[in-house]
């Protein structure tokens, strides 16, 4: 049972979030593509693909395993993961996996079925996303209050759906149309935006809602007629958004442009406005409101099915700086619409996300990054204390999949010359007999019996050996030495 999910049986939430089970739909391209390549006379012997293996449930927690830790410890390149010079190694990776079967699994991850023509571009990723969200959704029931927003994943490439949002951090990528919770910035669903198609698959119920509307709605979708309270910024709200989700047993909140052609004229004609001055309408269940707040050139404007127009007194971030007076509903506003933006600031902390040219790999990997956010904010509720460290939490993760997938795999074949007499059983007396080993020089360098392994790009050279030994072995003066005359496997 784990520590952060009473459904799970699985370690860790996250395992269990993520579609594992799924893995060999997901990788079974790899064999189609590789038996085309040879077929085709593409496939040298030389290629790391000549000798593919198909991927094993076990292999699949060792290359999560280490994606999670890759996000933890950040180098540039991938194969310095696997650098052997004293300087930059770091022997965990070469322990979990071998460098190129990560990278032969890395560059043959596919999440589609199709190996035909994409009738849409979100079948590339369609499997696993529909996947993925079942499971956040099933994991966790929201608070009443949720939040509409917009992540950018990072990505110039080339791909349709290509989005520049200069006020965003990330400026040029892959927009995601997300809901979340405003309590603690789960991730409740996700569309990402793939162009004109983007809502094709949309329910027709929402089909007379203008196109920004509609994606709120089949965001909201499974939480309808549940009492919740939605919150959306100007680039969604509008009138018809907010009786649509009156209808629904659903309550709205939003800033809105003061430019939508369904305002009252009051608000979208010329007025001005005091330091503080608020103005508003209200028609049965809809409050309009624009409120200028204190040494702003610009009002706000407000749309709401849950509030009044009443004003509250706000103590000031700054101790010696006077109250702020507001209105309720903007207030409110400010408190629950960061639901989004707590999830993307989790999301950067530790992410894996590499150069690619692929689209769908981009977002593969935000889904699963997300993945672990979410299993972090399960597990920061019901456990003590209440913020417990988000490092350690992922640590904890890759602690966990290690020992699942090193108890689990084959003894991996250990590269280089076989050494001789490791074994305690036929440890050499001579070598191993507490007397006095002198070392001296050779005229030339040879390879250290200890450290030095040609195969596996470990060549390390000496010109010092044991005189003592009658085979007068090769021996770096430390700590070569004495390991091998102190060790029965060295």
């Amino acid at each position: 049972m784990c520590s952060t999910c009473s459904a799970c049986d699985s370690t860790l939430c996250t395992v269990k979030c993520v579609p594992i089970t799924s893995h060999l739909q997901i990788f079974r391209y790899a064999s189609g593509r590789i038996d085309q390549l040879r077929a085709d006379g593409k496939l040298t012997r030389r290629s790391r693909f000549s000798n593919w293996n198909p991927l094993t449930l076990v292999e699949l927690y060792g290359f999560l395993t280490i994606v999670f830790n890759m996000g933890i410890i950040r180098l540039p390149e991938l194969e310095d993961y696997w650098k052997t010079s004293w300087v930059a190694v770091i022997p965990f990776f070469s322990r979990v996996m071998a460098r190129d079967r990560f990278e032969s699994i890395f560059w043959m991850l596919h999440v589609s079925h199709s190996t035909g023509p994409v009738v849409k571009k979100i079948d590339k990723v369609r499997l696993f996303l529909d996947k993925i969200v079942a499971k956040f959704q099933a994991k966790y029931t929201p608070g009443q209050e949720v939040a509409v927003d917009e992540t950018m994943v990072k990505f110039r490439g080339r791909f349709g759906g290509k989005q520049y949002m200069p006020k965003k951090p990330t400026k040029w990528g892959i927009k995601c149309f997300n809901l979340a919770d405003s309590d603690n910035g789960y991730m409740l669903n996700v569309i990402p935006y793939t162009g004109r198609e983007t809502l094709d698959d949309a329910h027709s119920e929402f089909e007379a809602l203008p196109q920004a509307a509609r994606v709120v709605m089949e965001l909201v979708e499974p939480y309808l007629d549940q009492g919740r309270h939605v919150f959306t910024d100007r680039y969604y709200t509008s009138i018809p958004l907010a009786q649509a989700l009156h209808n629904r047993a659903t309550s709205f909140t939003g800033t809105a442009n003061k430019t939508r052609a369904d305002l009252p004229d009051q608000i979208r004609g010329r007025y001005h406005l005091r330091d503080g001055e608020v103005m508003a309408f209200r028609t049965d269940h809809l409050l309009a409101l624009t409120w200028r707040a204190q040494k702003k050139k610009k009002p706000v404007i407000m749309l709401s099915t849950n509030s009044s127009a009443k004003t509250v007194t706000i103590p000031s971030r700054h101790a010696s700086a006077e109250p702020v007076v507001k209105p309720q509903v903007v207030h409110m506003y400010n408190q629950h619409m960061n639901g989004v933006d707590i999830a993307d600031q989790h999301s950067t902390y530790y992410s894996f996300l590499r150069k690619t040219v692929k689209w769908w790999r981009k977002l593969f990997f935000w889904l699963l990054e997300t993945a672990v956010v979410n299993s972090f904010i399960i597990h920061t509720r019901i456990t003590t204390p209440r913020h417990p460290d988000h490092l350690a939490y992922r640590r904890s993760i890759v602690e966990s999949l290690a020992s699942r997938y090193l108890a689990s795999a084959p003894p991996r074949r250990r590269l280089g010359r076989p050494r001789k007499r490791q074994h305690p059983d036929d440890a050499d007396p001579e070598r191993l007999n507490k007397q006095l080993h002198l070392l001296d020089k050779h005229p030339q360098f040879h390879d250290c019996i200890v450290c030095s392994h040609r195969s596996a790009n470990q060549r390390h050279r000496t010109v010092y050996y044991c005189k003592t030994c009658a085979d007068k072995p090769s021996l770096c003066p430390h700590p070569c030495f004495e390991r091998y005359h102190t060790l029965a496997s060295y």
